[in-house]
């Protein structure tokens, strides 16, 4: 079965951005509540199910296809204590 997936908006640096976890659910035809109670169901997270179900990837919270490259990760940012 083949499902259309819109993808996030690019902000020029990559050529698509992943999508977020209701959007794919969505594309596929899954009810949120219904993943999130099967996911408890079966001792998993929602990502874990979400995965799962659809053969997506999982990348600092945004999801991409199969066999795409993902994005560099994004750089480390330092907390500032005021002094």
């Amino acid at each position: 079965m083949q499902h259309t997936v819109f993808m996030a908006e690019s902000n020029g640096n990559d050529a698509t951005k992943g999508i977020r976890q209701r959007q794919l659910c969505e594309s596929f035809g899954l009810e949120y509540r219904d993943v999130v109670k099967t996911a408890k169901e079966k001792g998993l997270s929602t990502h874990e199910y979400v995965i799962q179900q659809t053969g997506w990837q999982l990348f600092e919270d945004l999801y991409y296809p199969p066999g795409q490259e993902l994005p560099p990760p994004r750089r480390e940012r330092t907390a500032h204590k005021k002094g």
